[in-house]
Parts: structure tokens; sequence; C-alpha cells
């Protein structure tokens, strides 16, 4: 028998194969891109609202993770918009 974490892995891997696999359809491929965008978008916007109540390093973690979120929405962004073009 498989350990409790390991089952939670191989689930999450399902899941993520049948997510890649329903993107393989471009109109889905785009619909999920935005839809990414959109979610990376408010992950942002959180992180920004919550930076102003943190200070040191929590607030240095914070501004960190926004910058990780930001790098993410252009790539995203960049993947839609080729997306487009195609």
């Amino acid at each position: 028998m498989a350990a409790p974490g390991k089952l939670r892995s191989l689930a999450n891997l399902s899941n993520e194969q049948e997510f890649v696999t329903n993107l393989r359809d471009s109109s889905l491929s785009f619909e999920g891109n935005f839809h990414a965008s959109d979610l990376l978008r408010c992950a942002s916007t959180s992180a920004y609202e919550f930076r102003d109540s943190m200070s040191g390093a929590q607030r240095d973690m914070t501004l960190t993770i926004m910058h990780l979120v930001e790098m993410a929405k252009v790539m995203v962004d960049n993947t839609i918009e080729n997306l487009q073009t195609q």
C-alpha cells in the first residue's frame, strides 16, 4: 500500500495529465491561459494589498511572491498573445 503522500501525488499527477490533455484543444488552451492570467492578476493584487501590513522579512517575502507572480503572468500573457496570432 502506498503512503498517503504518495497517493496524493499520484492523484495530482492524474489531474495534471487530464488538464494537459484538455488543453490540447486550442480553444481550451486560450481559455485556460486567459483564466490563468486573471488568477495571477488577482494573486498579484492580493499580495500587493497584503504587503502594507507586513514589515521586515515578511514584507520582503511578500514582495518576492509578487515578483514571481508577475513574472508568471507575463509568460501566460505572452502565450495568449501567441495563441491569438496563430
